[in-house]
């Protein structure tokens, strides 16, 4: 077991909880925002975006730090990935922004990082519209909150994207 990290200079680390040695890191150019652990084997997924101003990043890592691959979602947009779940499943959600907080963007991916469906909403008039977190239910179901024009929103999907 270790604990993860995301620190400052785009750095993701794995530290030994019992004797806080340092386990593996990586140094890349992307601003990583959050982490999640695939609970059926261990495997890291963090998301953020390249810090040269997009897009929008998704990388995995298996239990000993060694990338298996990134995917960019969105590429082309600016776009950043806020927030990250793992479902029972290893199919693993996202939630971010594109345009300067003028759309959420919420992507399903497979355990490969290929897209099971995907959904961009927003007004697209520039007002503060982020998702926040993003959360996985126990049938495949995806939860997602942000703040959308006039105040806080939830968006729940199925399996499939449907709302």
């Amino acid at each position: 077991m270790a604990i993860y990290l995301l620190g400052p200079l785009s750095h993701a680390y794995a530290v030994c909880p019992n004797c806080l040695d340092l386990l593996w890191s990586d140094v890349s150019a992307t601003l990583w925002s959050d982490v999640a652990i695939d609970p059926r084997n261990g495997e890291i997924v963090v998301v953020g975006q390249e810090a040269s101003g997009g897009p929008y990043v998704v990388r995995k890592y298996d239990r000993t730090g060694n990338r298996l691959w990134d995917v960019h979602p969105f590429a082309g947009l600016d776009s950043a990935a806020r927030s990250v779940a793992i479902d029972a499943s290893g199919n693993i959600l996202t939630g971010g922004l594109e345009d300067f907080n003028s759309n959420w963007l919420i992507v399903n991916l497979d355990p490969n990082g290929n897209t099971i469906w995907s959904d961009n909403f927003g007004s697209g008039n520039l007002q503060l519209e982020a998702v926040f977190d993003v959360a996985a239910g126990p049938a495949g179901q995806s939860y997602v909150g942000g703040y959308a024009g006039s105040g806080l929103r939830l968006r729940a999907y199925d399996h499939s994207g449907a709302e």
